[in-house]
């Protein structure tokens, strides 16, 4: 069923709404994204602006939250929230009229959101439908009494190559190096570069993916091919097909003591 209609992205990952819009643009052609929100006071602006059909919101941004860009928006708008809540607290969607999409958000689960999607915005654009809108405030009303489970950490790294920008899956990164005003982002195939700071980095990625070894380096613990003690009792680690060895400072040590 291809139907036109409108819609908006409101989330404030910017590598997320570049996904989703990419991924969107794959499943449902005819969909045009009119505009994008990074927060909650730019979401409430741009539906009262545009009107959209559909608004992709996340629950939780800066200012305003999802519930409450939600609460505020037309009877005239389908929301899909996005979120990170856990599946036990989703079914309360699954009773309401509104739709999801859990983060990580897999294709599969994006194409059956959009097919729930395209049959309502049909059904509501028929000239002889008299189909309500759907009542969300139940469903709101449940959301506000439930908190994320996991906190979203960082998926996606936006970093420069020869001028060109490349998008990595954090997963995929072995090791962050900063020097000077830059950090050195190291895969199995390539070096990358970012302004991001150590200290900022350390904040958003998993910390049991990634450990912070020297002030100046984060690793993936997953990449180490192994850890080496040299005379002086200094730690250093080894990992495939990489020649950088970033040594462990006294700081972060202890990590490595039990290996």
């Amino acid at each position: 069923m291809m139907t036109d209609a409108a819609a908006i992205i409101a989330d404030d990952e910017p590598l997320l709404r570049f996904h989703l819009k990419k991924e969107l643009a794959e499943i449902w052609p005819d969909l045009e994204i009119v505009a994008e929100a990074k927060n909650g006071e730019e979401a409430v602006a741009l539906i009262a602006q545009h009107k959209p059909d559909i608004i992709f919101l996340d629950i939780q941004m800066p200012g305003l939250t999802g519930l409450e860009v939600a609460s505020k928006s037309s009877t005239l708008t389908n929301i899909v929230f996005i979120t990170a809540f856990d599946e036990y607290a989703v079914n309360a969607f699954e009773h309401g009229a509104v739709d999801y999409l859990l983060k990580p958000i897999s294709t599969d689960r994006l194409e059956k959101t959009v097919n729930r999607l395209q049959q309502r915005i049909y059904s509501q654009k028929a000239v002889d439908s008299q189909e309500p809108m759907p009542d969300i405030s139940q469903v709101l009303s449940l959301l506000k009494h439930i908190k994320p489970t996991t906190k979203n950490y960082l998926r996606w790294v936006k970093a420069l190559k020869n001028e060109e920008v490349f998008i990595l899956q954090a997963e995929d990164i072995v090791v962050f190096h900063a020097e000077d005003k830059y950090t050195t982002v190291i895969t199995q195939k390539n070096n990358y570069l970012i302004r991001t700071s150590i200290k900022e980095l350390e904040s958003q990625l998993d910390p049991d993916q990634f450990w912070r070894v020297h002030r100046a380096t984060i690793i993936n613990v997953s990449a180490i091919k192994s850890v080496k003690k040299n005379i002086h009792g200094k730690y250093y680690i080894e990992f495939h097909n990489i020649d950088f060895k970033p040594a462990v400072s006294r700081t972060f040590a202890d990590k490595f003591k039990q290996m």
